[in-house]
């Protein structure tokens, strides 16, 4: 009972732009994501719309093989001043979606990166708690209050390694 009831994005109501909201893969005209965001929070201060968090939905990160997860990272071209704006002018936590790991992830080994994945035609799947750690730890500092890892369905579908 105490997990839920402390459970910051389950109790406030949220700003999102997952499949089916306005602001999936969808901006206001001539504008950024980072300036649709403020706006967003401009105009919930207006009204008086009490979000308290946001959810970005798939947008935001650089793609690879199979539209996985190449660099869980912001693209400029979405937060010209990165993420870390945004949270710090609406000071809304965020709910960060993620994609399934892409083949040529940045983060893995076999692509030059640091860390242990398992990587197969489309898709990776890290095997190391230090990735893990280090990639939420980064995170933290642009917002991060809740990390999603979606498409789970579409990873063990279509590993190998999940499947023996």
């Amino acid at each position: 009972r105490r997990r839920v009831r402390d459970d910051f994005t389950t109790n406030y109501l949220a700003y999102s732009t997952d499949n089916g909201a306005f602001y999936y893969y969808l901006t206001e005209k001539n504008k950024t994501y980072q300036e649709t965001m403020i706006d967003i929070k401009a105009y919930a201060e207006t009204e008086g719309i009490p979000y308290r968090h946001w959810l970005m939905d798939s947008w935001w990160y650089y793609k690879g093989v199979g539209d996985g997860v190449k660099n869980w990272t912001a693209m400029p071209s979405i937060f010209p001043d990165g993420i870390h704006t945004v949270y710090n002018l609406t000071q809304w936590p965020i709910v960060a979606h993620n994609r399934y790991w892409s083949s040529n992830t940045d983060y893995a080994k076999q692509n030059g990166g640091e860390w242990d994945f398992i990587v197969e035609t489309e898709k990776a799947l890290p095997t190391s708690q230090g990735f893990w750690d280090y990639l939420l730890r980064e995170a933290r500092t642009w917002g991060l209050r809740t990390y999603e890892q979606d498409w789970l369905y579409n990873e063990f579908r279509d590993m190998d390694c999940t499947l023996e």
